[in-house]
């Protein structure tokens, strides 16, 4: 692939696209509640599943399609994924009697895939591409914060095989909120972008805690990292430079507090999440860090946000100290507490 539109290349890149668009449109057209296990439907579903495969490598590929070819590609895998997220809620428990469980899983892998290739591009922002950017990280995050992602319960108990694609499900799913969040907040020159970030990143973390929280227990490892990756990515610059720049504030504050709230569910709901404190206890230390190494920045020394830090600082470690004594608390969680 090559940037050039004007050769026979880009004419061959453009066709490759229109080629994707109409495949990605024709299924987004029959919808997700089509569930039937006859052979065509399976082979049309491999083809797919093929195409999306293609997709995950070409979208993240800035010399394969244009800004807005890619952002249109980009769309037709959120619908796609809403659309199987969509039809799984309304099967239920029945879900599970398809015997094709695992082409479902495969194909859901394989949307996210090309979805977070598409929001991962490594494309420079053009003139009059940054609002296109923005728009659609926006679109695809509030979609992936309303919808939750959830394979039947039932199927927690799955063979091996059919487990691990619906744990890459929960983890691709975690890597598509945290990239789209994380471009809000990247596209530094817009003002619009990182005010739609701040409503939105306490939601970003409690769905990720939602899939830490999945019955596929491969997962819970990586997506504490990616939520780790975010708080580290967001917090420690944008948030806290508009936080300390300026004492009114209200949306960074009201953010920062909504997100340790949402963090503090990991010590109220011990019994819980305690079998992941290996990997949720140094995301909630992340968080802390962050706060703490604003109160030894010396040019806001005497910020009045230094006793807001503290406020909030304080309840956090104090619930750390009482679950650490608590009897309930096994030696393998009060070591990470420790930690």
């Amino acid at each position: 692939c090559v940037a050039d539109d004007n050769d026979e290349t880009g004419v061959v890149r453009h066709q490759i696209y229109e080629y994707a668009h109409a495949i990605l449109l024709q299924a987004n057209s029959s919808g997700g509640d089509k569930m039937e296990e006859e052979e065509d439907t399976q082979v049309d579903q491999v083809k797919l599943i093929h195409l999306l495969g293609f997709l995950s490598k070409a979208l993240c590929n800035a010399a394969c399609f244009s800004t807005s070819e890619r952002l249109s590609l980009g769309e037709d895998c959120v619908k796609l994924a809403l659309s199987q997220i969509t039809s799984m809620q309304k099967l239920g428990g029945s879900f599970t009697k398809v015997s094709n469980m695992l082409s479902k899983a495969m194909l859901m892998s394989a949307t996210l895939s090309s979805l977070h290739a598409s929001l991962e591009s490594s494309e420079g922002e053009q003139e009059g591409e940054g609002e296109q950017e923005r728009d659609f990280a926006a679109r695809v995050l509030a979609s992936l914060l309303q919808h939750k992602l959830q394979f039947p319960s039932s199927d927690a108990s799955a063979n091996n095989g059919q487990a691990a694609v619906m744990a890459e499900c929960y983890i691709l799913y975690g890597r598509c909120i945290v990239s789209s969040t994380e471009k809000l907040f990247s596209l530094a020159t817009s003002t619009k972008s990182v005010q739609i970030g701040i409503k939105l990143l306490p939601l970003s973390i409690s769905s990720l805690l939602q899939l830490v929280d999945s019955p596929y227990d491969m997962s819970a490892k990586t997506v504490s990292s990616e939520m780790t990756t975010l708080i580290r990515s967001v917090f420690s610059v944008p948030l806290s430079k508009m936080l300390l720049e300026s004492n009114n504030n209200s949306d960074a504050k009201d953010c920062i507090e909504k997100s340790l709230s949402a963090l503090q569910r990991i010590l109220v709901q011990s019994s819980h999440f305690k079998y992941h404190y290996e990997y949720l206890l140094p995301t909630l230390s992340s968080f802390l860090l962050v706060l703490l190494k604003s109160l030894k920045d010396k040019k806001h020394k005497d910020s009045k946000i230094h006793a807001q830090v503290k406020e909030w600082i304080a309840p956090t470690l104090e619930q750390l100290i009482q679950l650490h004594a608590s009897p309930t608390m096994d030696a393998s969680s009060k070591k990470s507490i420790e930690f």
